[in-house]
């Protein structure tokens, strides 16, 4: 009996003494990864009763199942052309490194919300020179006559609009709330547009006049935002954006993502495919398992530790001297409550071991590339922003992102999509981005704001049916890049005709 043979009968007789291989079929474990033959093995027969004894036929399926499910390797072309990213040394900071932990006490809720609201007024909103030698917390206001005008900062607890046609909102912090009329119709445009994108759980500054001891009528509404920033690199690089591969799924468009794999290895002297140094990877990197009901009718591979070691074969035909930024998303094997945790390391362990050019982080990701600011998110909250706010919709996701990106928060709006109310929010940007991107809506949208390139990324998966019966229209196989040196954004179009 072979050393392969030898250990996954000694894995199986720990963790599944059930399981037992004849003799014969022992002499088909050699080339194969063990951990994963011994998954699949497990996974496959889990919920059989009594003794499960696997013969030569049975036990070269399961060998070929996963044989089958590694990729062809791209081809390599013009290897005599050196790409210009390979001369340039990775120069990169990740920042977000904390788990978040809950126990979802009363106390876990108030610290998490008083941690959004000192990060948000204490440390952006006060950098703000207009307001910040006026702002004042909420119980001061009882010191003031009416009439007085001043700035104050808080949590939106509640919002609404009146018979009159005005929106009230009703602001607090950790020493009290105040009530404030935010007059509409009334010629104020940037007001009154500015009020339209107000939610819930946001935090925000207002200046007012005070109209009675607990109400405000507000003249200014002042968002955390984000800086003006004109940064250029000096080294002639790109970072590429992806997001929702969907790697498993039947839709999952592999001849198109093989292709842009090609055009990466291509090295064309006239393309820019030798200047792409980064590539940031924003969730839904596989489709998952159980994600949603019946969804194993929509697998070609119903299996995640084979969907991962697909999508990370696939992954090392990127070349080495490109630097990976992976997250995971709503779909991926990982807690769905943000922040989401990286992914475990039984799947990636391998693939991490072969690969020094990959970071497996959070979602979402905070990093800095060449003293660029870069947030990289996977994007549940897009939901409950159209949702919130009239006028957003799923056809233009850079819009929604321009209010994340105004609000200096993933996810402001509390109960909508789950969020882990730790001690600190973790998912207020702390970092100013020059580069904001998002996926999963499956949308290709990009806009800038103040000199901040905002990016959503697309898919790389045909349209769903749960798609069709929503009425979106995704925008597979297209692909972002942007030129740190000249600020430009390229867009490259696989989709030929879903190859």
């Amino acid at each position: 009996m072979n050393e392969a043979a030898t250990e996954l009968l000694n894995r199986l007789r720990d963790i599944a003494p059930n399981i037992i291989i004849k003799k014969d079929a022992t002499e088909l474990i050699s080339d194969v990864d063990i951990e994963l033959l011994t998954a699949y093995i497990v996974k496959q027969y889990k919920d059989e009763k009594g003794l499960v004894v696997l013969d030569k036929n049975k036990l070269s399926s399961i060998i070929e199942s996963i044989k089958s499910s590694k990729p062809e390797r791209v081809e390599v072309l013009n290897k005599s052309y050196r790409a210009e990213a390979s001369e340039i040394e990775a120069e990169y900071k990740i920042y977000n490194t904390k788990d978040s932990y809950c126990n979802a006490t009363a106390n876990d809720f108030v610290s998490y919300f008083r941690s959004r609201l000192f990060k948000i007024r204490d440390k952006i909103l006060r950098n703000n020179l207009e307001i910040r030698n006026e702002l004042v917390n909420i119980n001061s206001i009882d010191n003031y006559a009416s009439g007085r005008t001043f700035v104050t900062a808080g949590i939106i607890r509640d919002k609404r609009d009146t018979k009159n046609g005005n929106i009230t909102i009703t602001i607090e912090d950790e020493t009290g709330s105040i009530n404030a009329i935010i007059p509409m119709n009334r010629g104020n445009t940037e007001l009154e547009k500015d009020a339209r994108y107000l939610v819930n759980d946001e935090v925000i500054a207002v200046k007012g006049k005070l109209i009675s001891k607990d109400l405000l009528l507000v003249s200014n509404i002042y968002f955390p935002d984000t800086s003006v920033k004109n940064k250029r690199s000096e080294d002639d690089i790109y970072i590429g954006f992806l997001s929702d591969i969907h790697v498993g799924s039947k839709l999952f468009l592999e001849k198109n993502f093989r292709a842009f794999l090609s055009w990466l290895n291509s090295k064309d002297e006239n393309s820019i495919s030798g200047k792409i140094k980064y590539l940031v990877i924003s969730g839904d990197l596989v489709d998952g398992i159980g994600v949603y009901p019946e969804q194993e009718r929509e697998l070609s591979i119903a299996d995640i530790y084979l969907q991962y070691r697909y999508l990370f074969d696939l992954l090392s035909d990127v070349p080495d001297y490109i630097h990976i930024f992976l997250a995971p998303g709503n779909h991926d094997a990982v807690a769905l409550a943000e922040p989401q945790p990286p992914l475990p390391e039984d799947i990636i362990r391998e693939f991490k071991n072969a690969a020094d050019n990959i970071s497996i982080l959070p979602n979402p990701m905070y990093i800095s590339v060449h003293k660029f600011n870069l947030v990289g998110y996977h994007g549940a909250s897009i939901d409950s922003m159209i949702k919130s706010i009239p006028g957003l919709s799923y056809d233009k996701p850079a819009e929604v992102m321009l209010q994340l990106l105004r609000k200096r928060h993933l996810s402001p709006v509390y109960g909508m999509n789950p969020v882990i109310p730790s001690a600190e929010d973790n998912l207020v940007m702390e970092i100013d981005p020059d580069i904001f991107h998002t996926g999963h809506i499956h949308k290709n949208d990009f806009a800038t704001h103040k000199g901040s390139i905002l990016i959503n990324s697309g898919t790389w998966q045909a349209k769903t049916i749960y798609q069709i019966k929503l009425g979106h229209n995704p925008t597979p196989c297209n692909f972002y890049a942007y030129g740190l040196k000249n600020n430009n954004l390229v867009s490259m179009d696989f989709s030929g005709e879903y190859r």
